[in-house]
This record gives C-alpha cells, sequence and structure tokens, in this order.
C-alpha cells in the first residue's frame, strides 16, 4: 500500500529528530533524509570510511533502490554508486532483504568480473556487451517485481539508532520551487505518444502539436510549436541513428530548444551516436557545442545546483570518451576546474531510462477525442 502521509523535507535535522517524525511522515522520505545528512556527514569527516557500518549501509541500501527504481542496474553501476557493489548483497541480507539480494547477485554475475571491485566494475560497464544488457534487463524487471521493503530498512535503522547518529549540518539540498515545464517541453512530450511507430517530418509533427494543444487545452506560441516538433524529430531520428537527418536537425534543435531540460538529453545522445557511428570530430563539435553553452550560463534554472548537475551530467561522458573528445577535455578542464574527471562522478539527475511501463502505453491518436481527425 502506498504510504499516503506528507514527505519529510532534510533541512540538516539529526537523527532524533528525524525519528521523532516517523509515526507523522512517509517512511521512504525519512530514509532520504537520512541518506542526504549520512553523506553531509561523510563530506564533513573526510569520507565515508569515517561513517560506521550502519551508517555506510544505509548509504549503500538507498543508492541501490533508488538508482536501479530510475534506471535499472545499468544506471546503478555506472553512476558513482557502483561504489558500493562488492558490499551490497551483504548489506540486503543483513537487513532481511534475501530475494533482492539473490536478483543484486545475479546483476553482478553478470558483469563477469574476476574480481570485485571499483575499477572492474568501471571497465566492464565500458565494454558494449549485449548478454551482459540482457541479463541486467531481466534482474530490472526482476526486481521491480518485488514488493516494497522501505520497511526493513526502516526498522534496521530503528534498531540501530544509536549507531546511525547524524551531526546537525547547513550541508543540504536547498531545492528551487517546483517550475512548471514549458509548452514546448509538455507539446513535445505529447508527440512521444501520438501513435506507435510515428516518423513524421517536422511541418507533420508540428500541425500535430497546434491539434494536441487545441484538444488539451495548452496554451502555445508559434514558437512553441516549431520548438516541440524539431526536438520531438531530432529525438526520433537519433533513436532510428539516422545521422544524416539528425545532423539536419541538430543545429536547429539547439538553437530553438536548447533551455528545454529534455534538450540536453537528446544533445547527449546525440554525441554517443556519433561515437557509435566513430564521427569524433563530429561528436567533439557537438560536446564542445553544449560546453560553451553550459560556459555561458546554460539552461535557465532557478539555482546553481541546476547548473552543477548540467556539468556533472556532461562530465562522465567526457572522462569516458576523453581520447576521442580532446578539444571538449581541454574546454572542459580549463573551465570547470572545480569538476575532476578523474574523480569518480556523484550521480547524474537524469539518465533518460526508465523502468518498463507495468500497462500498455495508450497512444493519443487512439482516444476518441482524437479520431475526428484521423
Amino acid at each position: 500500500m502506498v504510504d499516503k502521509r506528507p514527505k519529510l523535507k532534510f533541512t540538516g535535522q539529526t537523527t532524533e529528530e528525524i525519528l521523532a517524525c516517523s509515526e507523522t511522515h512517509d517512511h521512504m522520505s525519512l530514509l532520504f533524509a537520512f541518506e542526504w545528512g549520512l553523506q553531509a556527514m561523510a563530506r564533513a569527516r573526510g569520507g565515508e570510511d569515517k561513517l560506521s557500518d550502519e551508517e555506510r549501509l544505509v548509504l549503500s541500501v538507498t543508492a541501490l533502490d533508488r538508482e536501479v527504481n530510475n534506471g535499472g542496474f545499468d544506471q546503478f553501476f555506472r553512476n558513482s554508486s557502483y561504489r558500493f557493489t562488492a558490499t551490497i548483497i551483504s548489506d540486503l541480507r543483513r537487513i532481511g532483504c534475501d530475494d533482492k539480494a539473490a536478483i543484486t547477485e545475479r546483476a553482478i554475475q553478470a558483469l563477469k568480473l574476476d574480481q570485485v571491485t571499483i575499477p572492474a566494475v568501471e571497465k566492464s560497464m565500458t565494454r558494449e556487451d549485449s548478454v551482459r544488457d540482457k541479463a541486467l534487463s531481466s534482474c530490472d524487471d526482476d526486481f521491480y517485481n518485488l514488493a516494497g521493503d522501505t520497511d526493513k530498512l526502516f526498522a534496521f535503522v530503528l534498531a540501530n539508532r544509536d549507531k546511525i547518529q547524524l551531526d546537525r549540518t547547513d550541508d543540504y539540498p536547498h531545492f528551487p520551487e517546483f517550475k512548471r515545464p514549458s509548452s514546448a517541453s509538455i507539446l513535445s512530450n505529447s508527440l512521444l505518444f501520438w501513435k506507435k511507430g510515428w516518423n513524421p517530418t517536422v511541418e507533420e509533427a508540428d500541425a500535430v502539436a497546434h491539434r494536441i494543444a487545441q484538444v488539451r487545452s495548452i496554451a502555445g506560441t508559434d514558437a512553441d510549436f516549431e520548438a516541440a516538433a524539431v526536438l520531438f524529430c531530432f529525438r526520433k531520428a537519433i533513436r532510428l541513428e539516422d545521422v544524416s537527418r539528425a545532423t539536419e536537425l541538430s543545429l536547429r534543435a539547439f538553437r530553438l530548444t536548447r533551455d528545454e531540460p529534455m534538450h540536453q538529453i537528446e544533445h547527449k545522445n546525440w554525441v554517443e551516436l556519433l561515437l557509435a557511428k566513430n564521427l569524433d570530430q563530429e561528436a567533439d563539435n557537438a560536446t564542445l557545442d553544449y560546453l560553451m553553452f553550459l560556459k555561458s550560463g546554460g539552461r535557465k534554472q532557478p539555482s546553481e545546483q541546476g547548473q552543477s548537475n548540467s556539468i556533472l551530467f556532461w562530465a562522465r561522458l567526457i572522462k569516458e570518451h576523453r581520447a576521442r573528445l580532446p578539444r571538449s577535455v581541454a574546454f572542459f578542464e580549463s573551465n570547470f576546474p572545480e569538476v575532476r574527471l578523474d574523480d569518480v562522478q556523484p550521480s547524474r539527475i537524469f539518465t533518460g531510462k526508465f523502468p518498463k511501463p507495468k500497462v500498455p502505453i495508450k497512444f493519443l491518436s487512439d482516444l476518441p477525442e482524437f479520431q475526428s481527425d484521423i
């Protein structure tokens, strides 16, 4: 059953202050509060090795749940959470999550490691391996089908509260107020659900965007409709690996939609496609274009944290392909010295990969309100 209680906002509370909310607030939000607090405490003390075994366990299990539920085991092994690979199975078993431990063990076995170490995990995930990816996807499905066991971790925290002691801190995320997506962003996302297998021209996508806006009462300017259509078509060309068409659309998408959150995702996907096709110079140019955009101020975001996340978002790609992106590496190291490419990068804010839907996707073109136009 979904917990309907309000979520706790972490503002630097101690262990006892967080646990005092156990009867009134959502337990998952309390666990995430512990995660933020423990990360801050590790930074203040000089590393996670200064934490107790119980405190480090809370970090590892919450990292697994967050990363796998957001982007599968692939994301867990690619983000900085992979530092917990060697201990996560024993941590899960310690709190009684034996089924989850068994699935996680299968996922680790899919990496085919001689030794479970951070460098070994990183090396495995840099290789193209369809067998590994298929095995990880199977583990994802089994993980998503498990009943939630948040209560087991929360019970562990309660039983070990004397060994999980948060310092009061001002080092916590100051999230900005929610910013409503732009009309261009809403319309572009709506086009994703227009109909299966759709591969329109920009003009056709623009026309459908107008129709969706009319039926759904979405206000938009001509620039919004054009931006939505171009971003959708750019995304489609990348997914179809149509380099020629994506090349034609890339500059137009950059000019019209670079302030949209999803453009950053698609521009990175574009760079990765160019690398996959061994078009290294073009990939370096495209990466450099976005880095220069970030240096000039980047997307219009309500906080400096958003800009920092964008820098980190690109850091992992550049680190992974540094030999193939020389101009981008040089620019990054000169202009973003606060992020060292040789360090393990913190988790990316978004990867573009989601758990598989548990219900069939309903396409807009199948809905009655759109039937008259089909």
